[in-house]
C-alpha cells in the first residue's frame, strides 16, 4: 500500500544515518511495518565545520521553490530552484553541515535561461563557433571551437555557477592558421655571447625553467648581423637554419641527422633493433588564440654520437635537449639557452726526437691545458600567413598555387 510521505521518510531516514552521533536501528511491529529509532554513536565523524544549522537554514529561505523539510539533527532540501545561484548557495550550505541532503535540482526554465545567459557571455569575451543548449537536465556545448582554450572558459563559467555541463564540441579549431618557424641552431663561444650582449638575469621575461633560459631579443635584424660576424670570425657556427610551416593545432617535425641501431636481447635469446635518432630534432605544435597571440609547444634537440662511452661497440650520444611552453607573438625572436658544452684539450709542445727520449725527454716539453666552453642558443621567430580563405588554408597563398605560381611575398606578412 502507498502511503503519503513514504519517499521523504526514506529519506529523512538516510540524512539521520548522516547525522554525526546518530545512529540507526529497526524492528518491525505487529504489522510487519518498520519501525526506526535513533541510537548514540561513538566517535562520529564530522563532515563539516562548526557551521550552526538552524541558521544556515534560516540563510536559505528567501530562495523560491525552496522547501526545507527539518527533523531532529538534520533537513532535507527539495525543490526545483529557478536560478543557478539559489543552486549554488544550497549546494554550499548541504557541503558544510551535517544531516543536511540536498536534493534541489534546476528548473528547466532556469536551464534555458542560463544556456542564454552563457550564450550571451561567449559573444561578450570573443568566442564564436560553439553554442549551448539544453539537453535534459544539463547544458550542451557544441560546434567547433576556435581554441582549445575557449571549451576551457566555458567549463569555468558552467563551474562558477554550479551548472551541469556536457563538452560535446568537435575536435580541432575552425579556420586554423598557418604558422611559419624561422630557427637557427647557432652554437657560440661563451666569451662572444657576453660580447654579444646577452645578459641572461637582464633578460628573462618568463619563469626559469630547471636547465636552460629564455629571453626576448629586440631587434632581431641587429642580433642577426652579430651573430653572422661572430660566425665570420670563427667564434659562432650556425648549426642548421632549418624553417617549419605548421598549421595551427597541429605538429611539426624537423630531422637532420640519422640513426643507429640498439640490438636488444629478451629472456629467450631473441634480438630486436630499436633505431635511435640523432642530430639536430625540432617539434613544434603552435595554436593561434583569437586575439592572434601564438602558444607553441617546442622540443629542440642537439645530439651527436660519443665514441668514447660504447658499450659492446654501440656508441653513446651526447644530447643536449630543450622543452618548453611559450607564448608568442607574431614576428617576435625567442631565445632558448643554456645549454652548455665544455671541452678540455692537452696541448703538447716539443723539440723533435729529444723530447721523444724517456725521462730525459721532460726536459725538452711543455704543455698547456686548453678549456673549451661553447653555448647552444636557438633562435625561434614564428610568423603567421596573412588573409585566411574559407577554409582556413590561406586565401592568396592557395590561389598562387593553383595558379602554378610562386607563392608572393607579402603572402607571409
Amino acid at each position: 500500500m502507498n502511503r503519503p510521505g513514504c519517499i521523504l521518510t526514506v529519506v529523512a531516514i538516510g540524512a539521520l544515518l548522516a547525522s554525526p552521533g546518530v545512529g540507526m536501528a529497526g524492528e518491525q511491529n505487529p504489522d510487519g511495518e518498520a519501525i526506526f529509532r535513533q541510537e548514540p554513536v561513538d566517535n562520529p565523524v564530522p563532515r563539516g565545520g562548526p557551521t550552526d544549522p538552524s541558521q544556515a537554514l534560516h540563510s536559505l529561505r528567501d530562495i523560491e521553490n525552496l522547501r526545507i523539510n527539518s527533523f531532529p539533527g538534520g533537513a532535507v532540501l527539495q525543490g526545483e530552484l529557478l536560478s543557478p545561484e539559489d543552486l549554488r548557495r544550497v549546494q554550499e550550505v548541504s557541503r558544510s553541515i551535517n544531516g543536511i541532503i540536498n536534493l534541489c535540482t534546476l528548473h528547466r526554465n532556469a536551464l534555458q535561461v542560463a544556456a542564454e545567459f552563457i550564450g550571451s557571455a561567449m559573444a561578450a569575451i570573443g568566442i564564436k563557433g560553439l553554442d549551448m543548449t539544453v539537453v535534459g537536465e544539463s547544458l550542451f556545448l557544441s560546434g567547433t571551437p576556435a581554441s582549445s582554450d575557449d571549451v576551457a572558459r566555458v567549463g569555468k563559467i558552467c563551474q562558477a555557477y554550479n551548472l551541469p555541463f556536457i563538452d560535446g564540441t568537435r575536435k580541432g579549431v575552425i579556420n586554423p592558421r598557418m604558422v611559419t618557424f624561422e630557427v637557427s641552431f647557432t652554437e657560440i663561444n661563451r666569451t662572444a655571447l657576453k660580447e654579444l650582449g646577452v645578459r641572461w638575469p637582464a633578460a628573462l621575461s618568463f619563469s626559469d625553467p630547471s636547465g636552460f633560459r629564455l629571453g626576448r631579443l629586440l631587434p632581431g635584424s641587429a642580433m642577426e648581423m652579430t651573430v653572422n660576424l661572430f660566425v665570420e670570425e670563427g667564434k659562432a657556427r650556425i648549426i642548421s637554419k632549418p624553417r617549419i610551416v605548421c598549421r595551427s593545432g597541429e605538429k611539426a617535425s624537423f630531422l637532420a641527422g640519422g640513426e643507429i641501431p640498439i640490438p636488444r636481447t629478451d629472456a629467450d635469446g631473441n634480438v630486436s633493433v630499436t633505431w635511435k635518432h640523432y642530430g639536430i630534432i625540432l617539434e613544434v605544435a603552435p595554436e593561434v588564440s583569437a586575439d592572434g597571440r601564438i602558444n607553441v609547444l617546442v622540443t629542440s634537440e642537439v645530439s651527436t654520437i660519443d665514441q668514447a662511452n660504447s658499450v659492446e661497440g654501440i656508441p653513446g650520444i651526447l644530447t643536449r635537449k630543450i622543452s618548453t611552453s611559450l607564448s608568442l607573438v607574431a614576428n617576435q625572436t625567442v631565445v632558448l639557452s643554456g645549454l652548455v658544452n665544455t671541452d678540455d684539450a692537452l696541448k703538447i709542445r716539443k723539440t723533435p726526437f729529444l723530447g721523444d727520449i724517456p725521462i730525459l725527454g721532460e726536459l725538452f716539453k711543455s704543455r698547456s691545458f686548453q678549456r673549451r666552453e661553447t653555448e647552444l642558443v636557438v633562435f625561434l621567430t614564428p610568423r603567421l600567413a596573412g588573409s585566411e580563405g574559407p577554409d582556413g588554408t590561406g586565401g592568396r597563398l592557395a590561389a598562387d598555387l593553383s595558379e602554378d605560381q610562386l607563392p608572393s611575398p607579402d603572402a607571409f606578412q
